[in-house]
């Protein structure tokens, strides 16, 4: 049998196993940025960047190929802090409690960030996740880091002094350009978990429990339970968000369609 016979097979077999795995609940928002998207939650115009709401100042979103895993990402645009800050997708407004995932690749040595239960412009969450230039991962308020067009190098959140929480990710002799990174954030009522990892590292990206440690465990109950889920940026040109997903609670929601494309597609980058 020739290597790329016995590849195939072994893909097969692995989404065969995925497909008969008993869904735990519902995706309730999927973006994996593919054209004509099966695997897209609530539908594939969640893919298309025009639907987002771009908050950071001056900024461009595009969908373009990823540089590492072969498939289609979204794509950070201009650089600057005067550029840096949030955008929004479409149809995920009323998050409470359960997991948001997102894979990010930098284009330089910024920062991500995932948003959440966004009810305002100073009421809501953040989770700052530090490349080269910021060793942390960082959980803050939006009230006190959600600016737009600000590093966060000028605006006094990379300490603690305005922080929730903050800890060392290690990693910052680990990543350069083009690292596939992960990062999750599990929220139950005022109980906020964060995990931060090179994708490399984690063997099962869908699993409803990660095999490695949470950074971060906090408690926390400044704002609401509910509101917006977003990405966030700082000055991050040509960095790469891909399979960014939110469940809701009860854990890793996932149903057999989805789970089966967003695997694929790691199988086949790997």
């Amino acid at each position: 049998m020739s290597a790329s016979r016995s590849w195939s097979v072994i893909l097969g077999a692995a989404l065969a196993a995925l497909l008969t795995t008993p869904a735990i609940a519902q995706i309730a928002f999927l973006a994996d940025f593919e054209d004509n998207s099966k695997a897209a939650v609530p539908g594939p115009e969640v893919n298309d960047v025009n639907n987002w709401d771009v908050l950071a100042p001056g900024q461009t979103i595009v969908v373009t190929d990823h540089p590492t895993n072969g498939t289609l990402a979204m794509k950070i645009a201009v650089e600057g802090c005067g550029n840096s800050g949030m955008f929004m997708p479409p149809s995920i407004d009323n998050f409470t409690d359960g997991i948001i995932q997102v894979e990010m690749n930098p284009g330089d040595d910024d920062s991500f960030g995932v948003v959440f239960r966004r009810a305002s412009e100073v009421e809501g969450y953040i989770v700052f996740f530090g490349v080269t230039e910021t060793p942390s991962v960082i959980v803050a308020g939006l009230d006190k880091c959600g600016g737009q067009g600000v590093c966060w190098s000028d605006n006094g959140c990379e300490n603690a002094a305005n922080t929730i929480a903050q800890e060392p990710h290690g990693m910052a002799l680990g990543i350069a350009n083009n690292s596939d990174i992960l990062g999750r954030v599990e929220v139950n009522g005022d109980r906020i978990r964060v995990w931060y990892a090179l994708l490399e590292d984690v063997v099962n990206p869908m699993a409803k429990k990660l095999d490695i440690d949470p950074i971060i465990d906090v408690t926390d109950s400044d704002f609401g339970d509910a509101g917006a889920v977003g990405l966030w940026h700082e000055s991050m040109v040509n960095g790469f968000y891909d399979n960014f997903w939110v469940s809701r609670a009860g854990g890793l929601a996932v149903d057999a369609a989805a789970k089966a494309a967003v695997t694929w597609g790691h199988l086949k980058a790997r």
